[in-house]
């Protein structure tokens, strides 16, 4: 047999063998410290019947004595015949010690499983797969759905938290992407009339070369003025006090197209102006010093340079151009076309009259990818 009983703190239910009562130990549980209680074993026979109601004209008899079981109280008497038996080791206690209340005990109390000495251990069983020592805890019992309800009601209350960190999450992130500009969507462009848009004039003091090639060049296209013309577009090269002058013309099958900058669009080019501009700068820098250089020995020998339909591109429509027109161009179909002007509020291309639908996507510059993330589909409405 075994001893089972509760602990009177967290209600855990414990089951010792019969060796342990009276011993003292800590609840698996909650580490309270508690006494096991002497359990009493079954009474062997029945109580015998009253005896019937003595005669009280007959003088009085003194009653027999009930049959003695020293495990139905605690106050028991020892055997003689045991006082002389080895004492008990020091963690055992008399029988006739009664419980003790629990949070009474003192910290030095040695806790289970040493209940009874080193040779006598006792463990409070658990489950027979487990082999854990932990108190066994029956499914339908009240200790068992009270651990079950208060882990209910621990897990409710973590959803709470949850939950409310996701909403305040997703409202941040959807008031965030209200807030960005929209790069998509439809727009409207319109061609215009004009065949020609206001000259670009790139400053003489910041093309990188010495005063003398540069004084040389620009004394050349004061004098001569250079014209480039193919299909798509005519560049024009001047010179003035200023610096060098730069016209765009419409090709011989093109016309401007004039798309506005919205808010979106400005504002955007706004935050990133420093990533589209910087291989602007770079790019036109470098082709600026190059065509001096070029130009100054064709003026000198008399000739003109070679690959002149190059600084038409990286010169011509790179200086007619900022950041954000260099990092886009129109798209029909498969053909790609650059943007070609640029002024404060708006972009201009040169496609074919009969276009009625393009695509503004990103241009890709010195074989990478564009910094423009957008796509506009654009209509293109009567010329005026």
């Amino acid at each position: 047999m075994a001893i089972e009983f509760n602990c009177p703190q967290c209600g855990a239910a414990i089951r010792v063998p019969d060796a342990a009562a009276g011993a003292k130990g800590s609840c698996p549980t909650c580490q309270t410290k508690l006494l096991v209680p002497q359990v009493a074993d079954p009474p062997q026979q029945a109580v015998p019947e009253q005896p019937p109601m003595p005669d009280l004209t007959a003088p009085p008899v003194a009653p027999a004595p009930l049959p003695f079981d020293p495990a139905q109280t605690a106050h028991a008497q020892v055997d003689p015949a045991q006082k002389f038996a080895p004492p008990a080791p020091p963690s055992q206690f008399p029988v006739q010690t009664p419980a003790v209340a629990p949070n009474v005990f003192p910290q030095a109390e040695q806790a289970f499983p040493q209940v009874g000495g080193p040779t006598d251990p006792v463990q409070f069983p658990g489950p027979p797969s487990a082999g854990t020592g932990q108190p066994i805890i029956p499914a339908g019992s009240s200790i068992a759905a009270s651990v079950r309800r208060r882990s209910k009601r621990k897990n409710s209350g973590l959803w709470f938290p949850v939950l409310c960190g996701a909403a305040l999450v997703s409202g941040i992130g959807w008031l965030y992407l209200q807030q960005l500009p929209s790069l998509n969507g439809h727009r409207t462009a319109a061609f215009i009339k004009n065949e020609s848009l206001p000259p670009k004039i790139v400053d003489k003091n910041l093309v990188d070369v010495s005063a003398d090639v540069r004084t040389s060049v620009l004394n050349h296209f004061a004098e001569n003025r250079e014209r480039l013309k193919s299909q798509l577009v005519e560049t024009q090269f001047t010179a003035t006090d200023a610096g060098l002058e730069i016209q765009i013309l419409t090709g011989s099958d093109t016309r401007f197209v004039r798309f506005p900058i919205d808010d979106d669009l400005r504002t955007w080019y706004g935050e990133n102006y420093d990533q589209l501009e910087s291989p602007h700068s770079k790019a036109v820098s470098k082709a600026l010093k190059d065509f001096f250089n070029d130009w100054e020995v064709a003026a000198r020998n008399q000739q003109g340079v070679e690959n002149f339909a190059v600084y038409r591109d990286s010169v011509g429509l790179g200086c007619s151009v900022d950041g954000l027109g260099f990092n886009v161009c129109a798209r029909i179909d498969q053909t790609l076309y650059p943007c070609v002007y640029e002024d404060e509020g708006f972009l201009y291309f040169l496609l074919p009259p009969s276009s009625s639908k393009f695509k503004v996507v990103g241009a890709r510059v010195d074989g990478k990818k564009s910094y423009f993330p957008g796509e506009y589909d654009v209509t293109i409405k009567a010329a005026r």
